[in-house]
């Protein structure tokens, strides 16, 4: 494995420990906390379309109404995200007034967006510097481009036998499909779980 993208892996790892081990802000019992919009987008890899899903807060469906004004994140269509893992979204939208609309995109969004025609090394660095805004959130990022939630991914099935649902359950740090060599996916699970415990102890 080449060490530019184990580096790359071990940074984004401790990246979304960090992010899971922020405190969680109040949420309200009555429904009007923060809530994060998300938008189902196509999946080239495996050709999954935007279908109906049912959502919980701290989800909800993009254009329902449910969410007039809020964060909006883009997820593939077979993709899940947990609630935990929009956590730095919820917290930046209720932290900054001027990013209570911000646009977001999961991991899986930007790289399936980039491959296959962008060698692994380059679209994992690509995905790599898109979620460094989490260590700055105020600050705007390059362009027009959406904010890249540092968060692992698992895949969408819909209702299934606890099987498949068992295999599911596994995330992946960055798509759903694994479309990576498994020892990257190993890398990072390690140093998720190192950066994790590392994070409880000094807590």
């Amino acid at each position: 494995m080449a060490d530019e993208l184990r580096e790359r892996a071990a940074a984004m790892a401790r990246r979304e420990a960090a992010a899971q081990l922020r405190p969680a802000p109040f949420v309200p019992t009555d429904g009007t906390g923060t809530l994060v919009a998300v938008r189902l987008v196509a999946c080239r890899s495996c050709g999954a379309r935007p279908g109906e899903r049912h959502w919980t807060p701290p989800f909800a469906p993009d254009g329902s109404g449910a969410t007039p004004r809020g964060p909006r994140l883009a997820m593939l269509a077979c993709e899940a995200v947990t609630a935990r893992a929009v956590l730095p979204i919820v917290r930046t939208a209720e932290r900054f007034p001027e990013l209570r609309e911000a646009r977001f995109q999961t991991r899986a969004v930007l790289w399936d967006a980039l491959s296959p025609a962008t060698p692994p090394a380059e679209a994992l660095a690509v995905v790599d510097d898109s979620e460094r805004w989490i260590d700055a959130p105020g600050e705007p990022p390059d362009g027009d481009a959406a904010r890249t939630l540092p968060a692992s991914t698992r895949p969408h099935r819909g209702p299934r036998g606890w099987r498949w649902h068992r295999a599911d359950l596994v995330p992946h740090f960055l798509s759903p499909h694994r479309n990576l060599p498994t020892r990257i996916g190993e890398h990072y699970a390690a140093e998720l779980r190192a950066a994790l415990r590392t994070g409880h102890e000094g807590s």
